[in-house]
Order: C-alpha cells, then sequence, then structure tokens
C-alpha cells in the first residue's frame, strides 16, 4: 500500500519537475528572443553590420572560387604561415605556441596574426577558400561589428541617432570595399581594426580618466597592435599624439592639463614597455631600423601628394563626403567633439607618419578606417534628416547604392553598366585573379621537379615580376595539388636592393630559372640585384659563364620567355668580382655587396 501511495507521488513530482523544466526551456528562448531585441535596440548598428558582414562572407566564398592564380608575395605569405602552423598545431600544441612566440620575438613577420587562423585550418583543411573564409568570419566580421560597436557608443548615441540610422551606419561600415579587399588578398591585416575600436573607447577623451588600469589595458592594446603588424605602430603613435593634444586642450587648467599629459605618458611608456617585453631584441631592431631606407623602392617622390590622390581614388567622392559630414556633425556637438578629433588627429598623423617610409597600398588604407566610422556616422545623421515618412525609400536607395559601390569595386565587370554613376564609387577596381598560363607553369614545375628530385638539387629563380618569381614555382602546388611541391627546393629570391642585398645564394643553386624580359615589379633601379646578375647569365658573361643553358622554353602571360640555366661549375671570385662592384658604386658604403 505504501508503494500504492508513492507511485502517484512519483509521477506527480515527474509531472512538476516536466513542468518546471519546459517553463525553464520557454524562459530560456523568451530570454533568447529579449537578447535578440536588445541587440537591435541597444545596438542597432552592431546588428546592421553584422548582418551585412555575413552577406560579405558569402560574397567571398563566390569570389574565391572565381580566382585561377598563383598565390605570391603578400597574396601568400600569411597562407603560408598558416598552413605550417596548423601542421605544428596538429602534433604538437605547445610547441606550436612556443613558434609563435618565437616568431614574435625573431621574425619580421610573425606567426601572431595566424593563430586564431590555424585550428579552423586543422578542420576545414588548407586550401585558400577555407583559409580566406577564416580570416572573413573571424576577422572581417568581428571588425565590422566593433568599429559599428564604436560609432555606436562613442558618437551616435550622443547625437541623439535614431534607430535606424544606426543600423544604417554599421551597415555603411560593413559594406566599404576597403575593408575586405585585404582580405580578398590573403593578408590577416583587418585583426587590426578589432583592436582599435576597443582602443578608441578605452583611452577616449578626456585624458584625465587615464587610471592605472585603462594605462594597463591600453598600452597592452596598443602593443598588440604593433606585434600583430607592424605598421599599426603608426596607428599607435598616432593616438597618442592625438590623445597628447587632448592635454594640450586643458592649458586653461593647468592641474588637469599636467595630469593629463602625465597619464598620456605612461601610456606610452607602459605600450613601449609591453611590445619590448612581448618582442625583446626584435623590437629593439625595429626601433633602430631606418625603414625608409629600406624601403625607398616602395616609396614616390611626392608621398604627400600621392598620399592624397591615393584617398580620393581608394575612398571615392561619395565616402569622402560622408566622412566629411561625420566630422562635422561629430565636432559641432560638444558631446562628441573630443572622440571626432582623436579619430582625425590620429588618422592625420599616421598617413603622415606612413609616408615617410612608404607609399599607402590597399591594405595600408586601413590605417584610415576612422575615416569609414566617420562615413557611417555621416549616413546615420542624414538619414535622420528625412522625414519619418521617406525613411523606408530612403533606407532602400541607401542599401542599393552601397550594394553598387561593394560591386563596382570588387566585380569590375559590373562597373560599365554603372554608366555615370561610376564616377562617384571609389576609382579602384579589385576582381577575381586569373591567369591564363597556368598549364605553361605547371609544365615548367614538372621539369624543374625532374631535374632536381633526384639529388635534392636547389632553384634560384632570378625574377621578381608578377609573372614570374620564385613563390610562383614555389607555391604553384598549392593551387594544384597534382603538381609536385618544391618549396624546400626554392631558395629565397633577393628583390630589393637596399633591404635584401646581393643574392649570394644564387651561387649555390644547381638551377637557376631566368625571364625574358628580366623581369621587374618595382623601378629596375632598386631591383639591380635582379637585373644584373640576370643579363649576366643571359648574356653569358662574368659570373653568367659558369651556367649552360638547357634545352627547351616556357611561354608565360605577357610574352615572358623562360629559360632553365645549369650551373656547371663554381663561380670564380674575379667572375663575382664585376658584379659586385657594379652594385656598389649604385650603393657606395651600404653593406650586403661584399664577396662572403
Amino acid at each position: 500500500m505504501r508503494q500504492g501511495r508513492r507511485a502517484p507521488a512519483r509521477g506527480g513530482s515527474r509531472e512538476r519537475g516536466s513542468a518546471t523544466r519546459g517553463r525553464g526551456v520557454a524562459a530560456r528562448v523568451r530570454g533568447f528572443a529579449t537578447q535578440e531585441r536588445g541587440l537591435a535596440t541597444r545596438e542597432p548598428a552592431v546588428l546592421g553590420a553584422t548582418l551585412s558582414a555575413l552577406v560579405v562572407v558569402a560574397f567571398v566564398a563566390w569570389f574565391v572560387t572565381q580566382e585561377r592564380w598563383i598565390y605570391f608575395f603578400d597574396w601568400a605569405g600569411y597562407w603560408r604561415k598558416t598552413i605550417d602552423l596548423a601542421s605544428h598545431l596538429r602534433h604538437d600544441v605547445l610547441g606550436a605556441l612556443a613558434t609563435v612566440l618565437r616568431t614574435i620575438r625573431r621574425d619580421e613577420y610573425s606567426f601572431a596574426p595566424v593563430l586564431p587562423l590555424a585550428p579552423p585550418a586543422l578542420v576545414f583543411g588548407s586550401s585558400r577558400l577555407a583559409y580566406v573564409l577564416s580570416i572573413a568570419v573571424l576577422y572581417g566580421v568581428v571588425a565590422a561589428a566593433s568599429l559599428a560597436w564604436f560609432a555606436d557608443r562613442a558618437l551616435l548615441r550622443r547625437l541623439g541617432a535614431s534607430r535606424e540610422a544606426r543600423i544604417a551606419c554599421g551597415a555603411t561600415i560593413a559594406l566599404q570595399p576597403l575593408l575586405w579587399v585585404p582580405t580578398l588578398m590573403g593578408l590577416p591585416d583587418v585583426i587590426g581594426c578589432v583592436v582599435l575600436p576597443w582602443a578608441w573607447w578605452l583611452l577616449r577623451p578626456p585624458p584625465t580618466r587615464l587610471d592605472p588600469r585603462r594605462i594597463a589595458i591600453g598600452g597592452l592594446l596598443l602593443a598588440l597592435l604593433v606585434v600583430l603588424r607592424r605598421w599599426y605602430a603608426y596607428a599607435a603613435v598616432g593616438l597618442l599624439v592625438a590623445l597628447a593634444l587632448e592635454s594640450a586642450l586643458l592649458l586653461r587648467e593647468r592641474e588637469r592639463a599636467t595630469a593629463a599629459a602625465l597619464r598620456v605618458a605612461a601610456l606610452g611608456g607602459a605600450a613601449l614597455a609591453i611590445f619590448l617585453l612581448l618582442t625583446g631584441s626584435r623590437g629593439l631592431a625595429m626601433l633602430r631600423t631606418d625603414y625608409a631606407t629600406l624601403y625607398a623602392a616602395y616609396a614616390s617622390a611626392s608621398p604627400l601628394r600621392d598620399a592624397a590622390l591615393g584617398l580620393w581614388r581608394d575612398f571615392g567622392p561619395v565616402v569622402l563626403a560622408l566622412a566629411l559630414g561625420g566630422a562635422v556633425a561629430g565636432l559641432v556637438a560638444p558631446a562628441t567633439r573630443a572622440r571626432t578629433r582623436v579619430l582625425l588627429v590620429q588618422a592625420l598623423v599616421a598617413v603622415l607618419l606612413f609616408t615617410r617610409t612608404q607609399s599607402l597600398n590597399l591594405h595600408h588604407d586601413l590605417l584610415l578606417v576612422a575615416l569609414l566610422v566617420l562615413a557611417g556616422v555621416g549616413v546615420a545623421r542624414a538619414l535622420d534628416l528625412v522625414p519619418a515618412a521617406g525613411r523606408v525609400p530612403a533606407c532602400v536607395v541607401l542599401a542599393l547604392a552601397l550594394v553598387a559601390s561593394f560591386a563596382g569595386v570588387l566585380v569590375p565587370s559590373i562597373r560599365p553598366a554603372l554608366g555615370p554613376l561610376a564616377g562617384a564609387l571609389p576609382g579602384i577596381t579589385y576582381g577575381p585573379l586569373v591567369r591564363g598560363d597556368l598549364d605553361e607553369v605547371a609544365r615548367l614545375v614538372r621539369t624543374l621537379d625532374d631535374l632536381t628530385r633526384a639529388g635534392n638539387d636547389k632553384i634560384y629563380v632570378l625574377s621578381s615580376s608578377t609573372v614570374l618569381n620564385e613563390e610562383v614555382v614555389a607555391n604553384a602546388y598549392l593551387v594544384d595539388r597534382s603538381l609536385p611541391a618544391l618549396d624546400t627546393r626554392v631558395l629565397p629570391t633577393s628583390h630589393v636592393d637596399l633591404r635584401d642585398g646581393f643574392p649570394f645564394s644564387l651561387l649555390m643553386a644547381r638551377f637557376v630559372v631566368v625571364g625574358e624580359p628580366i623581369g621587374h615589379h618595382l623601378d629596375p633601379r632598386h631591383q639591380q640585384v635582379v637585373g644584373i646578375p640576370a643579363r649576366e647569365i643571359l648574356r653569358g658573361s662574368t659570373l653568367g659563364r659558369a651556367y649552360v643553358a638547357l634545352p627547351g622554353e616556357f611561354e608565360l602571360e605577357g610574352g615572358v620567355r623562360v629559360r632553365i640555366f645549369a650551373r656547371t661549375r663554381d663561380v670564380r671570385p674575379e667572375e663575382l668580382e664585376p658584379v659586385l662592384a657594379e652594385l656598389r658604386a649604385q650603393y657606395p658604403g651600404r653593406p650586403g655587396f661584399t664577396r662572403r
């Protein structure tokens, strides 16, 4: 009887437990829905940016599948690092992490930016599609959301922007082509746009609010920027200069100005200390290096003029006009004046410093990402000027304009269809990369494999053009898995005179690959370490006497005829010296052109 009485109790307990669990599940569902509504209400710019960026990710997948290319230089460097790190991670997790730290303290280009990309490579493979999508999802989407979050939290809320305007701001930021071009190139550079908005927010003016916690975390963020990509140092310095200017503007209140200046100095000291702690001797070497001389080949004669023209070309008149409108709106309102001023000063200082070293390329435009934030603010303010009845049509027009601008840059075939409207777009185009000589490159790679496989002989590619360089040969197998991997047999090429010096490894190669015309991707005056040895080998004079041309040629794009030369003996000192003397005459007193 006791059991009979207990049975219904147990059943009732189960029913009550089930009902409780049901109510718990329902509560969680309601909570999730509330959070989603809260995101749309509290962070509408983030919502607009995230949804837009996810659409872009689908476009990125399509873009990569349209490419028929062998990736090299900037397009391949971090892809190779990701593959290497993923392979290491598969067998030794702690060893892989130690490798990342070691490269941070030793190498010009460390494994730090690709550390988050290595686990996806383990899961999805090392294909180009998997690699670029990893950057797009892990860095691109988060960067767009972070920039939109800062625009919303730091500016739009204080300007009283409507919910629709804030969503439009996020979408505007996320659909800017310049935010995605580095990702499509295979560069992880947009990771800096994940860090920058948090540094802006944490270190927002006035500088008197920089307590020890903010100084420590802010110093870590600024140091992290430089560790991830060296040229973000200009953004870090630009932010410190902007904060120093904010301190100077407090001079009417001497005590506050002094306190602010001391705190900005402490922030700079913390950033430098953390950077040197992370990078060690590599960091000290960076501080002592004259990058303006090393990268003179990448600089223009009028860097500031070219930077101004590049700004108009890369961002386009509409985005610049919107950024100007956003800047005016931010500067006019007292609540956002200082924050807007910091963004503008940081961007200006970063460009001024960077152009002392070299010209801005497309991925370096991320130093000016503050302009995209201000363009988003400009869109929001413009939308709020539209009467409520016209908001929906205005949003539709904005969406069409953003899509047209995005496609006009990244799908070049669409641009002519836009007619006169194309003049309002950025002046750049970056479509899927395609080359029509892949079969001939494959024949060259297989021939080199046949020549070098048995003795594991070394290959030197004496060319630096986009048609033929050492990475075209070494990386061909990454896009065509039927090809042999020659990466361990291809020696690094010296490309830039002052940066790389004479290619003494050329003298150790058993086979040398030379193209006619001789291949350069920069002004030949800065690539004589390519041009002079190639000329001598083609002529069979000086050091070229030690080489003999093998039968056959390979016809690559642009009419480039490629031949393979075999070294039949060691190059004699008297054959090498005239080449070194010619280089020394061009660069008197510079190291790298003396016989070892």
